[in-house]
């Protein structure tokens, strides 16, 4: 997904400002760093979530065609997922450039394990929605936890909160 892009992108382009920053004692400055870029993903990623929430059924419709209208469903479901991953944009290089990476692992283990369990819960009795609710609960859990891990480990919340 397109927006999945701009968590990647500007996470890569972050990176060494974060580790830079982070060893420097620079909070004051990496917080309102970070907070800017998580704004500029959200500002790049909200319009086309958007877009593809609201008219989802017809532009899958003029893509793929009318036989794949039944999954516009799924992708709303897939799409709430992908708008807490850009809330969350920056927790997995952060967590990775100042030392949490064997934190990072560990929720990502879990995240991926959390997804085989929803998946063969949901599959059986949702259809078609059971993998994408699956995915976007276990990408919801793992972003919120590494949320979480920086709020523990350094004591602040790295997104557009204050």
């Amino acid at each position: 997904m397109l927006a999945a892009f701009f968590v990647s992108s500007f996470g890569m382009i972050a990176s060494p400002q974060i580790s830079r920053m982070y060893f420097d004692s620079k909070h004051t400055e990496l917080i309102r760093f970070c907070r800017r870029i998580t704004l500029i993903v959200w500002g790049c990623s909200l319009p086309l979530l958007f877009v593809l929430f609201v008219w989802r059924e017809p532009l899958i419709t003029l893509a793929f065609g009318e036989s794949f209208r039944v999954s516009a469903v799924p992708l709303a479901g897939l799409l709430i997922g992908q708008l807490v991953a850009t809330f969350c944009c920056l927790t997995d290089p952060y967590l990775t450039m100042t030392g949490g990476q064997k934190k990072l692992s560990i929720i990502i283990l879990l995240s991926a394990v959390l997804n085989l369990v929803l998946v063969l819960l949901f599959t059986p009795i949702l259809g078609l929605l059971g993998p994408a609710l699956a995915l976007s609960i276990s990408i919801s859990f793992w972003k919120l936890s590494a949320l979480s891990a920086i709020w523990l480990k350094d004591g602040f919340w790295l997104g557009l909160t204050k």
